[in-house]
């Protein structure tokens, strides 16, 4: 799915959280990811349209990649054709395929 990644210029400039809100929320994710067995094997972030959920992401995301934890990425859009589920394993099975080892 072109475009997709947390880092795409097809998402420039991509949304962020300004610094010093969504702290609560960014922590629980933290939390969860830095968790060795967590509860809950998956994290679904939800909520109305325009509440935030992608800046939330997105900054989850530039911090895990800037620690080196980021395995992969993908963000939907209704309107940039970012939107078929079916391209949803294929383009994190590429991402994790191209990753550098180092």
């Amino acid at each position: 799915m072109r475009g997709a990644k947390f880092d795409s210029s097809d998402r420039d400039p991509p949304p962020r959280c300004h610094p010093g809100t969504r702290t609560t929320i960014s922590n629980k994710i933290y939390d969860w990811l830095g968790s060795p067995r967590p509860e809950k094997k998956l994290l679904w972030l939800r909520g109305l349209a325009g509440v935030g959920k992608s800046a939330i992401i997105q900054t989850v995301a530039e911090k895990l990649a800037d620690q080196g934890r980021l395995g992969a990425s993908l963000f939907f859009s209704r309107t940039n054709g970012r939107r078929d589920p079916r391209q949803v394993f294929p383009t994190l099975a590429y991402q994790f395929a191209v990753q550098d080892p180092s």
